[in-house]
């Protein structure tokens, strides 16, 4: 009588060990990039998109809009760093940049953390180096940490969907409005997730009360700050027009740093069909029915935001890869843990 192999368990410290490596890894990997763009002549600095983000209150402008009416909402970073500034005492530029490592290997152990829910310690191991090795090609701006940030928050909202706990949700996509307005996304997922399977009353007042903790935050907080009512409409017209303009140009003139980004990122999803091919049953529900979610964040960029600032595409690593790990690798039962 044969028995099967033990599975192969993964020591916490080794995990933990590997999120570091891979934080100071990507931290060096992205300053080549900078270096690489500097030398192509796509941005503007050769520091452009290593500075640090700077606090709301300064006189800094982009696309000649004052910066606040940009970050707006965004407080969370900017207000923390300048606290762990006048706490410690420590030189600002010591502060963004030893905070955007801390948060790069957080965000890799809660990538781990998130993955484990539904796969093993191996493929889940596998996960967080696949987001390791994509890292550096998301970074176009100086805001890195409120990227990981961002991750985080989809990863903790995808597992308060999956057990419905709408408080906990709710929480999240509020918090996550002060970090960047890319955690509204956490409503269409919540929307794909429970279509059908609630009572419709109760799903549309979930939904609501979802949208409603998204834009007390993003819009109290604008009004506040007194960002201009008519500054979202025109942004999105310009994003709109610039994208159009962008996916014409990368189609006539491809270059290999200003497009690649963006090809390989929207090439991601067309490559899991082939990956996932007679395996769709043992995907989770909750991520066959978020795969729609892809398509439906991409929409919403087009009209809301530059697409070749591929930092935000980060979320939808939160759909694509445990996609693609449990089809590769289907857990025991779809939908648990796996200890």
């Amino acid at each position: 009588m044969t028995h099967a192999a033990p599975p192969m368990s993964l020591p916490r410290s080794a995990v933990v060990g590997a999120a570091i490596v891979f934080a100071l890894s990507g931290g060096y990997i992205r300053r080549l990039l900078d270096l690489y763009q500097a030398l192509q002549r796509n941005v503007t600095s050769p520091v452009m998109s290593t500075q640090p983000l700077m606090p709301l209150e300064s006189t800094c402008e982009y696309a000649g809009i004052p910066c606040k009416y940009v970050w707006g909402h965004r407080l969370l970073v900017p207000n923390v760093l300048k606290w762990l500034q006048a706490t410690t005492g420590i030189p600002y530029e010591v502060v963004f940049y030893a905070f955007y490592l801390v948060t790069l290997a957080a965000g890799y152990l809660v990538f781990y953390w998130f993955l484990r829910h539904w796969l093993a310690e191996m493929p889940s191991a596998l996960g967080m180096t696949y987001l390791a090795a994509l890292y550096p090609l998301t970074q176009t701006n100086p805001d890195p940490a409120q990227m990981m940030i961002g991750l985080m928050l989809f990863c903790a909202a995808l597992v308060a969907i999956e057990r419905d706990a709408l408080p906990l949700v709710m929480l999240t996509i509020f918090v996550g409005v002060f970090n960047r307005e890319e955690i509204g996304g956490v409503l269409i997922l919540y929307a794909l997730r429970w279509i059908g399977l609630k009572p419709w009353p109760k799903f549309v007042a979930s939904c609501a009360a979802v949208f409603a903790a998204w834009g007390a935050a993003f819009w109290g907080a604008r009004y506040v700050l007194g960002v201009p009512a008519g500054y979202v409409a025109a942004w999105t017209v310009g994003n709109t027009r610039t994208n159009v303009d962008g996916l014409l140009d990368a189609l006539r003139n491809p270059t290999p740093f200003a497009h690649f980004r963006i090809v390989f990122y929207l090439a991601i999803p067309p490559l899991l069909v082939p990956l996932v091919y007679r395996r769709w049953a043992s995907v989770p529900l909750l991520f066959r029915r978020t795969v729609w979610f892809v398509p439906a964040y991409l929409g919403v960029l087009f009209v809301a935001s530059i697409l070749n600032e591929t930092k935000q595409f980060m979320p939808l690593m939160t759909v694509v890869v445990p996609i693609a790990l449990t089809a590769l690798f289907p857990p025991p039962v779809a939908g648990e843990r796996v200890s």
